[in-house]
């Protein structure tokens, strides 16, 4: 959040409406220094602007407004010290006013020394011009410069005070709608998370005990059926671990930091998920992921990526083709090259089976194309020739994770 006080400075409006007043004072105390005065028109119009652009610069630069001002009214000062003794001297009301400008521009956008200094300044010129020529009502007018531009501090340090007051109520409010924000996120993970729990992760345990315990409750299994349960039983602790993981990440505020402790899986685990899947009784070719590991160098973020798209389009081949043969194909694009990757594809021939496909949620793909393009990559998805279906991904071999 921008300070306030920077963003008086550094707001446009802020010099525009200063300049805007300096302009309108140097219209008016020209011509009045010049003619009421009797100054030189040249000098008049020097001191007078002098005193316009010290306010303009005190906006952004208090040392340069500072440094123009005092001169401003020193000199100010001098080019009418021959003016007659029933005029306002040494500070004419224009003069006065310019000074006062200044002074409130110091005291609002800047420290409290800044604006102090340029008052006790003026107060030390009005002595000096005392204490240097002789009696003429002087006192009077010293005596107003004073306490007006005193008051003019005093109000502009006040202003200041307000202006951080309301800056730091709205970071607060801020902070608390952000805090309040954050609760609900929480509260709603935790929500889905239980309801995770009770509906996704009940059925999967329910399936791993049973799958695990048919050998023990059911006679007569053969040695390929008993196989057959304990591919089943392995698949769910393997999906049962994935969704505790999930559940713990979802029930905390700092999954990110979190994420680097939960196993994830990788490119040399997609040969267990290929075989694990091969217990459907599913004809699946793929390439050696073993082979390919020795030969290329994969961060985990690209694995897991890599990992997640071969899952996903093994599930659609065996949800929507049953009974059609399978591909995996992952082999390195341009290895030597600045820019390497790893192309994925999984293709599945035209289902064989009659039986109606089982329905999807439709929201897979979408999830692998963001996956895909977190790390800079494509997706394609599309029919085949043959009648099949493939998916397609060309993932970057850089991780895209700061180290």
């Amino acid at each position: 959040m921008i300070h306030p006080l920077e963003q008086l400075r550094h707001s446009a409006w802020t010099p525009m409406t200063v300049a805007g007043a300096g302009f309108v004072l140097a219209v008016v105390g020209w011509p009045v220094t010049a003619a009421v005065y009797g100054v030189d028109p040249a000098l008049a119009m020097v001191v007078t602007v002098g005193h316009s652009v010290a306010a303009v610069l005190a906006v952004r630069w208090p040392w340069a407004g500072l440094s123009l001002a005092i001169p401003a009214a020193a000199a100010t000062m001098l080019v009418t010290t021959a003016a007659p003794a029933t005029l306002p001297w040494p500070w004419p009301v224009t003069s006065l006013i310019a000074h006062c400008l200044t002074l409130a521009v110091l005291a609002v956008c800047h420290r409290w020394y800044w604006s102090i200094s340029a008052w006790a300044a003026g107060a030390l010129l009005t002595f000096l011009a005392l204490v240097l020529t002789p009696p003429r009502g002087l006192l009077t007018n010293g005596v107003v410069l004073v306490a007006v531009s005193g008051a003019v501090v005093l109000l502009g340090l006040m202003v200041r005070q307000w202006i951080l007051i309301a800056g730091q109520v709205e970071k607060a409010q801020s902070l608390s709608a952000a805090e309040a924000r954050r609760r609900r996120e929480l509260e709603e993970r935790n929500r889905i998370a239980r309801e995770l729990h009770d509906v996704v992760a009940h059925s999967m345990s329910v399936i791993t005990v049973q799958a695990g315990t048919a050998r023990y409750r059911i006679d007569g299994l053969g040695e390929q059926t008993e196989r057959e349960f304990e591919d089943i039983a392995a698949s769910s602790r393997q999906a049962l671990g994935e969704m505790r993981s999930l559940l713990a990440l979802l029930r905390t505020e700092e999954s990110e930091g979190r994420l680097d402790t939960v196993p994830m899986p990788g490119l040399v685990d997609v040969g267990d998920l290929v075989e694990a899947s091969r217990a459907s009784g599913t004809q699946i070719a793929c390439t050696d992921v073993a082979e390919l590991s020795a030969v290329v160098e994969v961060p985990p973020t690209v694995g897991l990526v890599v990992y997640r798209v071969v899952q996903e389009a093994l599930s659609n081949a065996l949800r929507h083709a049953a009974g059609a043969a399978i591909t995996v194909s992952i082999t390195p694009d341009a290895p030597t090259s600045e820019n390497p990757a790893l192309l994925v594809e999984v293709a599945n021939t035209a289902p064989s089976a009659t039986t109606e496909a089982m329905p999807g949620s439709g929201m897979g793909l979408a999830g692998l194309r963001e996956r895909v393009m977190s790390l800079g990559g494509a997706v394609a998805a599309s029919p085949t020739d043959d009648g099949g279906y493939a998916v397609r991904a060309r993932i970057p071999l850089t991780d895209p994770v700061p180290t």
